[in-house]
């Protein structure tokens, strides 16, 4: 038998030990438990997706492996699948990323700047910035025209998809050519094309078809006046896309434009010429530069604003989703965090948001 006072010792050192283990299994108690919550990502938080935040380069492979050169005219897009599609702009490729982050290029060369049709690695881009997808899995890439990459990565050039129709290759352009910058298709496989010239924006509409119409807009004639067809005016570099009616969107400087099927331009949020980052809701919200911008199921919009990304809800209220004004560099962790570089935008089946920054893609939580 233990003397008395062992005894007494040994009881209590078991008492302790028998509190400190029911105190961790409520959550508390240790320093240890404590600093493993902290530490803890919480599932709402920006993460990396694929790549490395601000180191640009070139290669596939595992997510946390893969590099991407791109910058803030990078386009993206997700299919069905939840395949996200990158229109690498740095390195002319356009990149395919599956849902579990492997990284491989779909099609063009790493280094050739060359408008080139082909299979994969033999075909080439100029200048790739907007992409989209439709419904077949097949990619839209804007590259000055348009070109379509099927699923095994054939690349091939719409025909009629350059200059708009009737530019005469003279005009308000000051030496810079017509080209196209946005690309957004609807359920029905209509191809949309916003093509700029500074400062004058035109979109056009290709059928599946092939055949080729001005859509909204008209040559050398810039502007924000709302209308119908050519009595539109757009001007800026713009960005594309489509809802579930099959309605376009555009991303002007400081406002967010929507075309129904039938040409009907209105403005959405926004308001041409005045900058600034008030939110609001319609005329009264100010951006200081829309560039990218994607719709979820629900019909919110997401643009890039600068270093920020703004929400816009159905009924055209503007709100800050994420990123911090005046810091650029790439920030994650918990909302808001910070961006350096943004580019384009997606949407993915489960409801997130993935950004493009420089050498990363990024996910954020959209609630």
């Amino acid at each position: 038998m233990l003397p008395a006072q062992i005894r007494c010792t040994h009881h209590l050192a078991f008492s302790c030990l028998l509190i400190a283990v029911l105190l961790s299994a409520c959550g508390g108690g240790s320093s240890n438990t404590a600093t493993h919550v902290v530490n803890d990502k919480p599932a709402s938080a920006i993460s990396v997706f694929a790549g490395a935040i601000d180191a640009p380069g070139y290669q596939d492979g595992a997510a946390s492996n893969a590099r991407f050169a791109h910058d803030s005219l990078s386009g993206m897009a997700i299919d069905i699948a939840g395949n996200i599609y990158v229109a690498d702009r740095g390195s002319n490729t356009i990149r395919k990323i599956t849902p579990g982050g492997n990284v491989t290029t779909l099609a063009g060369t790493a280094g050739m700047r060359e408008g080139k049709d082909g299979n994969g690695a033999a075909a080439g881009f100029f200048d790739p910035s907007g992409i989209a997808v439709d419904r077949s899995g097949n990619v839209y890439v804007a590259d000055f025209s348009i070109r379509k990459i099927t699923p095994d990565g054939k690349v091939s050039t719409l025909a009629d998809s350059g200059a708009p129709l009737g530019w005469d290759g003279m005009g308000n352009t000051f030496g810079t050519p017509y080209r196209a910058r946005g690309v957004a298709v609807d359920s029905s496989g209509n191809v949309y094309a916003s093509y700029t010239g500074y400062t004058n924006t035109t979109i056009q509409k290709i059928s599946p078809t092939g055949v080729v119409t001005t859509f909204a807009g008209m040559l050398k004639a810039s502007g924000s006046e709302d209308g119908t067809g050519a009595a539109a005016r757009f001007s800026g570099s713009s960005f594309l896309a489509t809802d579930n009616n099959d309605n376009v969107y555009v991303a002007e400087t400081n406002s967010l434009r929507k075309i129904t099927p039938a040409g009907v331009v209105t403005t959405v949020a926004g308001s041409s010429g005045n900058y600034g980052t008030t939110d609001g809701t319609g005329a009264a919200a100010r951006f200081t530069r829309v560039n990218q911008l994607v719709l979820d199921k629900a019909g919110s919009i997401y643009v890039s604003d600068e270093n920020v990304i703004r929400k816009i809800s159905p009924n055209g209220t503007v709100t800050n989703l994420a990123g911090t004004r005046g810091n650029s560099a790439t920030q994650t962790g918990n909302l808001p965090g910070s961006f350096q570089n943004l580019g384009g935008l997606a949407v993915g089946p489960d409801n997130q948001l993935y950004a493009v920054t420089t050498g990363a893609i990024l996910k954020i939580p959209t609630q």
